[in-house]
């Protein structure tokens, strides 16, 4: 008589939950599993089983491997790679949301696209963190308070936890986006789309490389992802004039929110490709010979190596609407040097941050007029310059050497605050 037929469904599933557990285990303490010692094992937990031969519960590990593959069942001697069924469940509905996130992003006709992009990855990143803890021993459950049952941790209590590779920009990213979809819930914002692609690339981006670099590269997406179609950025007119008073009136807290939020990044986090993914598109023209024969191709490089980043840079120069040699600084930059500068002078609260007081001094003194008219682009250049291609106001040093000066005067800093 067979092994199969002399187990029942109940103790098939407790077969199955002790190879994995001794898997587990064996992977944990680096140590080599052995047939004969888990049958030893399995038989001191299970009285059930000690009337079975090793023979006869061999064939049933080989019996149930060609029935439910080796995912399920793997072998004793690829341990290393040994991934426990708790963590696969997680990659399975991890995966799955990621795909359907991309699915909705890339579907022109769909409205709310940002939106449910940012909700499914939401899900995609909190399971692939509970399979990367679960993998590593992690705790990653908690007791309710009210229910009195385990509940798991959500995405911001997963990224405090998360130690891993690009730690820092992915935090930023997801921080970023979590925000964000909490401000345009149920609000119908076609330009957002455009402006927040570069995060929301860089989110995909770095899910599918801690995917990859912690369960193989058998998960990797990229066969089933490709880059969606886009339309020219062409507008009438009335279409101009369209979007400038939509931006005026239902955008402009999202734009505040975004300015600041990207103002208040360290540089090194906001100009990583882990934080936001930026893009330019460019023809390709050339003999097909000695070109790639892919229409787009995703050239990777190292923002460390000082021969290739400049090759980068040099090619900026033929893209960029306004291509700047100068040294310029963010509003953060700006704020904690006049800050600096002027500490001394001041009472000992004084203070002067970029989303409040720098605010302030660039609409007085009039150096960003096109932020309050729809065209960001048009600034007094002596002191400032809008970056087409980050979305962003950059300033100059003259700019923090006027505000050190203008700013000694007390009672018109006092001005500058209370005006409108």
């Amino acid at each position: 008589m067979s092994v199969k037929k002399l187990l029942s469904d109940d103790q098939i599933q407790t077969f199955f939950d002790e190879y994995h557990s001794y898997l587990s285990e064996c992977k944990k303490h680096n140590s080599k599993p052995i047939l004969s010692k888990f049958f030893t094992r399995l038989k001191k937990n299970q009285i059930a089983f000690k009337r079975f031969t090793s023979e006869q519960l061999s064939n049933q590990i080989i019996a149930s491997r060609r029935q439910h593959g080796k995912l399920l069942w793997p072998n004793l001697n690829d341990v290393r790679n040994y991934i426990s069924p708790r963590s696969r469940e997680f990659i399975e509905k991890s995966v799955k949301s990621a795909l359907l996130a991309v699915e909705i992003y890339n579907k022109p006709t769909l409205d709310y696209r940002t939106e449910g992009y940012i909700v499914m990855m939401n899900v995609a990143w909190t399971s692939l963190f509970h399979a990367i803890f679960e993998k590593n021993s992690i705790k990653y459950k908690y007791k309710s308070n009210q229910t009195k049952k385990d509940q798991f941790y959500e995405l911001k209590k997963c990224l405090s936890v998360y130690q891993g590779n690009l730690k820092k920009e992915i935090e930023a990213n997801l921080k970023f986006l979590i925000q964000l979809r909490d401000l345009i819930e149920h609000k119908l914002i076609p330009d957002l789309d455009d402006d927040v692609f570069g995060e929301c690339q860089a989110c995909l981006y770095n899910y599918e490389k801690i995917l990859s670099d912690n369960f193989g590269p058998n998960y990797q997406l990229y066969n089933s992802l490709a880059y969606s179609l886009q339309f020219s950025k062409s507008y009438t007119i009335e279409q101009l004039k369209s979007k400038k008073n939509y931006d005026l009136s239902t955008y402009k807290s999202i734009k505040k929110f975004i300015e600041q939020y990207r103002n208040s990044l360290d540089p090194e986090i906001f100009q990583s490709i882990h934080y936001s993914f930026r893009v330019f598109m460019i023809p390709k023209v050339g003999n097909h010979i000695e070109t790639s024969d892919l229409a787009v191709e995703f050239i990777k490089y190292d923002p460390s190596n000082e021969v290739e980043n400049e090759s980068y840079e040099n090619l900026l120069v033929l893209i960029k609407d306004k291509r700047v040699t100068d040294k310029f600084l963010r509003a953060g930059e700006v704020s904690k040097l006049v800050y600096e500068n002027l500490k001394a002078k001041k009472p000992s609260n004084w203070k002067f941050n970029p989303s409040y007081h720098h605010s302030r001094c660039t609409k007085y003194f009039k150096i960003r007029v096109g932020k309050y008219t729809g065209e960001p682009e048009k600034t007094d250049e002596k002191y400032c310059i809008y970056d087409n291609t980050f979305k962003q106001y950059k300033y100059r040093k003259e700019w923090v050497d006027f505000l050190t000066d203008k700013l000694r005067d007390d009672e018109l800093f006092k001005k500058i605050m209370k005006s409108n």
